[in-house]
């Protein structure tokens, strides 16, 4: 069954807006370029390889702490805390020993086990090279930045003793930091393949962000898997923990109509379809998929079919009061 667009005219005087009103405007099915954009809300994460953990394997007490203040930004090599340690005062004590037995009896063997056993203890490599050739003990060790970045933590104070094992420092270079986010898992391949994707925090910068990678599970419960992407930050304007707009675009060709053309009922997609006979339309079930916030990829319509433009609701009420969706037409 077809449905007939008929136009009645009330009043001469009413006759322009009702035309207007009721006017139907169709456009042609095409292949378009279109860029498809997804956009959820993210999180900043530090990037698992630029954390640091200083963790000396020996205890001791904190003799000066350079670094007291959480975020401080400290460069490579740069001096954190001075250490007394009886394990470490030990060692040194061992290996001027041997460097003073080495002297007089040649034994490689004695010397290369008390160098060893400083470098397994994480004594800095300039301390016992200052012991190798000044042969003279210093009692202190001073533990140093093996990075740049921002101190988050900081578990010790001053004059505050520690045992081996424990964490007194994380660093974190945060130039380059992770945003993460949650998607659908049918969105995952057409974000991880995005032309462009550009995190922004509103109002203030924008970064592009690099190498898309989904986590190899599913949240529990819950039809969603997180997708994480570099982020540079060299000018450190993003913060860890910040909230943020993540927004994936690709370009596509894809067969494409305006969200204006399309019609929902019973859970399915319609268009309304021009017939061979001026002024009559068929509903015709379509398979959609969004592409963006004005068109959507169609499959079920051949290039070139005239559909439908806008102005649906009464197309809508005849067929649904003809019984028209869901039935064959010829």
């Amino acid at each position: 069954m077809r449905i007939t667009m008929i136009l009645f005219t009330l009043a001469v005087a009413h006759a322009t807006t009702l035309t207007q009103h009721h006017s139907v405007r169709t456009t042609t099915v095409m292949d378009r370029n279109v860029t498809s954009s997804i956009v959820r809300y993210g999180t900043v994460v530090a990037h698992p390889e630029r954390i640091t953990q200083i963790t000396p394997r020996f205890g001791g007490f904190i003799v000066d702490l350079f670094v007291s203040t959480r975020y401080s930004k400290v460069e490579k090599g740069q001096p954190l805390a001075r250490i007394y340690s009886p394990e470490v005062l030990q060692a040194k004590e061992e290996m001027l020993n041997s460097l003073n037995y080495q002297s007089v009896h040649a034994n490689s063997t004695m010397l290369e086990s008390a160098q060893s056993k400083l470098e397994l203890l994480g004594v800095p490599r300039v301390e016992i090279d200052a012991l190798i050739r000044d042969k003279k003990v210093t009692p202190l060790t001073t533990l140093y930045a093996p990075m740049t970045g921002s101190v988050f933590d900081i578990t010790v104070e001053q004059g505050a003793g520690f045992e081996a094992k424990k964490m007194l420092f994380r660093l974190i270079d945060t130039q380059i930091l992770w945003v993460q986010a949650k998607f659908l898992a049918s969105e995952v391949a057409q974000v991880i393949h995005s032309d462009e994707v550009i995190v922004s925090i509103e109002g203030l910068h924008s970064y592009k962000a690099h190498s898309g990678v989904a986590y190899p599970a599913l949240e529990n419960n819950q039809a969603l898997t997180t997708v994480r992407f570099e982020v540079p930050n060299h000018n450190d304007t993003l913060a860890i923990n910040s909230f943020v707009t993540l927004t994936a675009t690709r370009n596509v060709q894809a067969r494409t109509l305006p969200r204006t053309a399309l019609v929902r009922r019973d859970h399915k997609w319609y268009v309304f379809l021009a017939t061979a006979f001026k002024g009559e339309y068929e509903p015709k079930e379509v398979r959609i998929t969004p592409l963006n916030e004005t068109y959507d990829a169609v499959e079920g319509l051949n290039i070139g079919d005239e559909v439908v433009l806008e102005a649906l609701f009464l197309l809508d009420s005849d067929a649904t009061l003809h019984n028209l969706y869901g039935t064959n037409h010829d």
